[in-house]
């Protein structure tokens, strides 16, 4: 009854392992992402005092999806290693070394929580730095609500949000013709 209980317990960190190990390779990869589509756009424009830090943060999520991938792959190869074990155990005559590049499955156990918690500190440190940098840059950032009207006295950032959201809402309702009626209005909609 006990061995039920932990082979239980074990299949289920086993598969926590496997969610948690997505999860940061997934996040890695989306901050990664986020950081080079912004390098693309021309009107984003990095502080000289922060390009350090944005290369860094960049820097740090590749690293985060390195360690992501060769925790997996000690993963697998401690997974590799358990079954040739449990094979001697039962078959004593089984002949394949229980050892892949001189290490055993203990080993590659150990390595596999090695990269896991390192690669979730090079995430969190990666994306605190990429998140540092972009409230940095876009905070001082002005939205203009139209080319011909842009804003040009200092207001804080939220201020520009809201006016640019009004200004939204107040095109919805235009026609093509670039009349104030409202869309339907007057054919008794």
């Amino acid at each position: 009854m006990a061995d039920d209980r932990y082979n239980r317990w074990q299949a289920l960190a086993i598969g926590q392992l496997t969610v948690a190990i997505g999860f940061i390779s997934g996040a890695a990869l989306a901050g990664l992402g986020a950081g080079l589509s912004l390098i693309k756009d021309k009107h984003f424009i990095l502080p000289a005092e922060w390009k350090c830090v944005f290369t860094l943060s960049e820097i740090l999520l590749i690293l985060t999806l390195a360690v992501s991938g060769a925790a997996v792959v000690t993963r697998m190869l401690d997974f590799r290693l358990t079954a040739r074990k449990v094979r001697k155990d039962k078959y004593p005559d089984y002949k394949k070394s229980l050892t892949i590049f001189g290490c055993d499955k203990d080993d590659y156990g150990r390595a596999t929580w090695g990269f896991f918690w390192l690669s979730c500190i090079f995430l969190i440190l990666g994306m605190t730095l990429l998140v540092l940098s972009l409230v940095a840059t876009l905070g001082d950032k002005r939205i203009a609500v139209s080319a011909r009207d842009p804003v040009t006295t200092r207001q804080p950032f939220a201020v520009d949000v809201a006016v640019l959201a009004w200004h939204h809402y107040r095109q919805r309702g235009r026609t093509r013709n670039g009349s104030n009626r409202p869309v339907g209005g007057g054919k008794g909609c």
